[in-house]
């Protein structure tokens, strides 16, 4: 390791070297005037980490400049504010890599802040979008209870006046049940870590009665001496659109899922109706025209293996046609569904089936248990069809906040990694399961193998963090002083 002392003394700035190995930036070399500019000795520096020899804001700051310069390799800038005893100092601080072999060390110099057309926040501002995906900007100083930046964009989309208007107009503005996710927003504000984004999408009432949906997204711009967050930067982005367009998505998939149930039922009844009845005639012909006319032995087994290639026929199509053209979930509900189906299946198939539901049973939605429904329809046909099984094991669960539906047989199960690649199905079964948020996944079994398909059984909020600072404070801030403009 170098001997950084004798270089940084001769800097004629004050300057610092980081070691940035470890999970936070720590010093282990700094000048004589680096400590007299801070205004602080060698023992409150040597071997610290970058939080606790600058204050919260800058040192937030500064994080921000060596971050930026490690991914670059090239040096990095930030405007930070700090006391030395009772002076408030205003400075640049340049975060510079040492060299490919310095083992991930980093040079800071510290120099008096350029008067330029920029403001230290403005600057700033721009170092810190990114992450929000840009939008319309808005900035609020928890602090001072105001606001210290919102682009004219967003006033006008809102069409709030430059004035502002306060916390209850919003609340008053927001529609009802958006209103648990705006409070849990606040909350989540205040206990932010300094690289985290808080989300939400809240509909907005305008002024002509229409309803947009605003998706919120900030992080922490700054932190006030005890470490708290003090101010927020945002992006706030009307997905109106967006919204539109993923509500009627969804509807046209609604529409393909009941136009395929249809068609699965029309082709299956065809398939009992047409198809099975021209194999019965067929059937019935040959025991007539056995009847009519002696075979010699090799005409004899002809026919033989003829009429049992109709009778596997046979049952194959009515197998197909009841996979098809199954009990109706919407009348009687996923359990006696899936039983009615198994008992079905058994009986056409020869298989030993049993259903069981563990778990206290609750309305999932439609599309969830068609989805299970067809996992499990796959899995049994999947059975019959490769698995040379005699009895299957059926499991549905409902757990607290999941469901999950288990089919086990005792078969020959994967012998190979390959397998797991069976036909189209099991693609068809995990793209099922992907869309709820689910999984799909093929486990060795007892003696077989064990089929599960997982999804939540709900779409739950996302928890809040810890506040640092009380929700009811965080709202009495916003009711004491009115939204504005350009601070």
């Amino acid at each position: 390791m170098l001997n950084y002392g004798p270089i940084l003394a001769a800097m004629p700035r004050p300057a610092a070297v980081l070691d940035t190995r470890g999970e936070v930036p720590t010093f282990m070399g700094f000048s004589t005037s680096f400590l007299a500019e801070l205004g602080l000795k060698a023992a409150a520096v040597q071997g610290r980490p970058l939080r606790d020899v600058f204050p919260p804001d800058a040192s937030l700051l500064i994080s921000d400049a060596i971050r930026r310069c490690q991914r670059s390799a090239k040096a990095a800038h930030a405007s930070v504010t700090y006391r030395n005893g009772r002076s408030a100092l205003q400075r640049d601080v340049l975060a510079s890599p040492i060299g490919e072999r310095s083992g991930g060390q980093i040079l800071l110099t510290v120099e008096h802040a350029r008067r330029d057309m920029f403001s230290k926040e403005r600057r700033t501002l721009l170092d810190r979008l990114g992450p929000l995906n840009m939008g319309m900007v808005y900035v609020y100083d928890l602090a001072a209870r105001r606001t210290r930046y919102v682009q004219k964009e967003l006033l006008d989309l809102l069409e709030i006046p430059p004035a502002g208007i306060e916390f209850e107009a919003i609340r008053g503005r927001m529609h009802r049940h958006d209103v648990p996710a705006f409070i849990a927003h606040l909350a989540e504000l205040a206990a932010m870590d300094d690289d985290a984004v808080s989300e939400a999408t809240l509909r907005m009432r305008v002024r002509d009665g229409r309803w947009l949906s605003v998706r919120w997204r900030a992080r922490v711009f700054a932190r006030d001496a005890n470490g708290a967050v003090s101010k927020i930067i945002g992006a706030a982005t009307d997905v109106s659109e967006h919204y539109a367009l993923s509500k009627a998505l969804e509807a046209a998939g609604q529409a393909l899922a009941l136009a395929e149930t249809v068609e699965r039922r029309r082709v299956g009844r065809e398939l009992h109706d047409a198809t099975v009845q021209h194999l019965v005639a067929m059937d019935l012909s040959l025991t007539a025209l056995e009847r009519r006319i002696s075979l010699h032995q090799e005409g004899s087994s002809a026919l033989h293996d003829t009429r049992a290639a109709l009778s596997a026929a046979q049952r194959e199509i009515r197998t197909f046609s009841f996979m098809l053209h199954p009990p109706e979930l919407e009348e009687r509900g996923l359990p006696d569904t899936l039983r009615a189906f198994a008992d079905g299946f058994a009986r056409r198939t020869g298989l030993q089936i049993s259903v069981d539901v563990v778990g206290r049973r609750r309305p999932l939605s439609s599309e969830l248990e068609l989805a299970l429904f067809r996992v499990g329809q796959e899995a049994l046909m999947n059975v019959h069809r490769h698995a040379r099984a005699r009895s299957i094991g059926v499991v549905l669960r409902y757990g607290v906040g999941d469901v999950s539906l288990q089919v086990e047989d005792d078969g020959v199960g994967l012998p190979e990694p390959s397998a797991r690649s069976i036909g189209v199905g099991v693609n068809g079964m995990r793209d099922r399961m992907v869309q709820l948020d689910g999984r799909l996944s093929l486990e060795p079994g007892v003696v077989g193998l064990r089929v599960v398909a997982w999804a939540p059984a709900s779409v739950t909020a996302r928890s809040a963090h810890r506040a640092r600072r009380p929700v009811s404070d965080m709202i009495d801030v916003l009711k004491a002083e009115p939204m504005q403009g350009i601070a």
